[in-house]
């Protein structure tokens, strides 16, 4: 565990430059962990890598911090996309977190006929996937887009779709074989199961690969975790 803070900065990065702390990071360095001048944090904005910096200025209202040291250069994670029905409450924030810290590269919330979750916040998904990106010392944040329809998503793919049949009779997800060079993307359904409709439109598609997560049917965060660490595991940096 780090012994200063980590924090995501939205700002271009060059040893030397001096940055303004937005007010909410200001006052989690200032009243929160009480660090002073020339105290050190560690700060990364997905583009330049991972720099070491000191505090120019700190007070209640304001903290102005210098780099001083490029700690790690930039690195690109496996092109890998998670499709999710949106779930109610903590859980599907648990999903976003568990997606970051796994190293998924595209969120993408898809709308289904039994998805319970109709509007979706993208800005607050998006503090919830840099928090987890801060703390799991991943350098990017994943992409986020807004809801769209299952079959605008999947037929909008350039790319291999996994599909999470809780049906049975799926592959593997090691036995699934998507093609060399393929995008790859995780497809896992609402919390009451994809309709027998929408699994016929899914298994209806060439680009669409059926696998099964186990024996056991999982609650719509579990397998999407679940199946990250497999995707991950045979197609991914693990």
């Amino acid at each position: 565990m780090r012994d200063n803070p980590r924090l995501f900065i939205n700002f271009p990065f060059s040893i030397g430059a001096e940055i303004p702390l937005c007010k909410e990071h200001a006052h989690y360095v200032h009243n929160v962990m009480r660090l002073k001048d020339d105290d050190e944090i560690t700060v990364f904005n997905g583009e330049d890598g991972e720099y070491s910096a000191k505090i120019k200025y700190s007070s209640k209202k304001s903290v102005v911090v210098e780099l001083v040291t490029k700690l790690r250069e930039q690195e690109n994670l496996p092109d890998l996309t998670l499709f999710f029905a949106p779930i109610k409450g903590h859980r599907n924030d648990n999903i976003i977190e568990k997606a970051t810290e796994l190293g998924i590269a595209n969120l993408r919330p898809v709308l289904t006929e039994r998805t319970i979750v109709r509007k979706i916040n993208t800005e607050k998904y998006l503090l919830t996937a840099i928090e987890a990106a801060e703390q799991c010392e991943r350098l990017n944040i994943p992409k986020i887009s807004e809801l769209n329809y299952l079959a605008s998503a999947v037929e909008g793919f350039d790319g291999k779709v996994l599909f999470a049949d809780e049906a049975g009779g799926g592959k593997t997800i090691a036995n699934a074989n998507p093609d060399k060079g393929d995008r790859i993307a995780l497809l896992v359904g609402p919390e009451g199961g994809f309709s027998d409709k929408e699994r016929e439109f899914l298994l209806s598609h060439t680009n669409v690969i059926p696998i099964a997560l186990g024996k056991r049917i999982l609650r719509a965060d579990t397998a999407a975790i679940a199946g990250l660490t497999l995707l991950q595991t045979f197609y991914g940096d693990f």
